[in-house]
């Protein structure tokens, strides 16, 4: 059984109640905005196809994980994993894409 949202992102240092803003959805996953009073978080949900045997949360988490490990800044740190629900919490970065994305960039 998965944890609530709510209860997820407590148990990491997000307490309810929260605002969700769902800022980008593709076709690997759902990214959502997570703020309150006392800052701001990214929550993504990972698409999992039965037939695409990919770990995307995995990989992606995992290699944030060793990011930090390493002592990158500059890059979301890892906050939380859900397995069983493929989604995962992150620090939130300011910033703005560049548009149009460019050689430069």
């Amino acid at each position: 059984m998965t944890e609530s949202l709510e209860t997820f992102c407590g148990h990491h240092g997000v307490s309810a109640p929260f605002d969700t803003e769902r800022i980008r959805a593709g076709r690997n996953s759902e990214v959502s905005l997570l703020s309150n009073g006392d800052g701001q978080w990214i929550l993504k949900h990972y698409y999992q196809h039965s037939s695409d045997k990919r770990d995307r949360l995995g990989t992606e988490f995992g290699f944030l994980m060793f990011l930090k490990n390493a002592g990158v800044s500059g890059v979301p740190l890892p906050l939380a994993v859900d397995r069983l629900s493929h989604r995962a919490l992150y620090s939130f970065l300011p910033g703005k894409r560049p548009n149009p994305i460019e050689r430069t960039h």
